[in-house]
C-alpha cells in the first residue's frame, strides 16, 4: 500500500486494475448482505486477483474473514 496524495483539484487517482472493484464497491455499499458469488470463490486465478486488491483497499479481513483460516 502507499500513501495517496490529491492533485492540484484534490483529486485521489487510484491507479488499480478494475476488474474486481465492483465487489469492493458492493461491499462498501452494503456490507450487511453482501457475498460473493460462488463461480468467483471456485475460480483459483480470479479469487486470487480479489485477494491481492482486498490486500490493497485493506478489506481481505472484511469481505474474506475466511481466508486466514484457509491459509492455517
Amino acid at each position: 500500500r502507499f500513501e495517496l496524495q490529491p492533485d492540484a483539484e484534490q483529486v485521489h487517482f487510484i491507479d488499480r486494475d478494475g476488474t474486481h472493484f465492483r465487489h469492493v464497491l458492493n461491499y462498501l455499499r452494503d456490507p450487511v448482505s453482501f457475498t460473493l458469488g460462488p463461480a468467483l470463490i471456485k475460480d483459483a486465478d480470479k479469487r486470487a486477483e480479489l485477494i491481492v486488491e482486498l490486500q490493497f483497499y485493506g478489506l481481505l479481513d472484511h469481505m474474506m474473514p475466511y481466508y486466514a483460516q484457509e491459509q492455517i
